[in-house]
């Protein structure tokens, strides 16, 4: 009996976890620091530092998922010399080395997607802060897959 209602419950989707995946644009945050769109300065579909230089530079997002869990964090970016960001999701620090590799250039053909690794995210709208004391690598965009089991 157990077994047909646990069979029944899966085919509603009842009380099972569906996984996603969300892809941000870098350019749909909801508040910046020194950051404007790539395409102004012939760079595609990216962020960039507005006034380069030792100036903090940040952007932060809303993602919302459906359910609570640990989500893979990956990253696509463009860097011609090493610019590591910090990312902080919902005010507890994640990492201070993400995007943190060359890729051979600034254009978007030199982006790579890199894993930044796991993050805890609650259901609903969580904020993810990336920032930088200086100048950003072009980011992309940055994907959560989850909740992973």
């Amino acid at each position: 009996m157990k077994v047909a209602i646990g069979l029944l419950f899966a085919a509603l989707g009842i009380g099972v976890v569906q996984a996603e995946t969300i892809e941000t644009r870098a350019q749909d945050y909801i508040d910046n620091q020194n950051v404007e769109s790539g395409a102004r300065t012939g760079y595609g579909d990216c962020i960039v530092t507005r006034e380069p230089g030792n100036l903090p530079t940040s952007a932060k997002y809303k993602v919302n998922v459906k359910d609570e869990g640990n989500y893979q964090l990956k990253m696509t970016y463009a860097a011609g010399v090493p610019r590591p960001v910090s990312i902080t999701v919902n005010g507890q620090f994640i990492s201070g080395n993400a995007a943190s590799g060359a890729t051979g250039g600034f254009f978007p053909g030199n982006q790579i997607t890199s894993n930044e690794g796991v993050v805890r995210l609650k259901a609903g709208e969580n904020l993810v802060l990336i920032s930088r004391d200086s100048d950003f690598p072009h980011i992309h965009s940055f994907t959560v897959e989850g909740p992973q089991p």
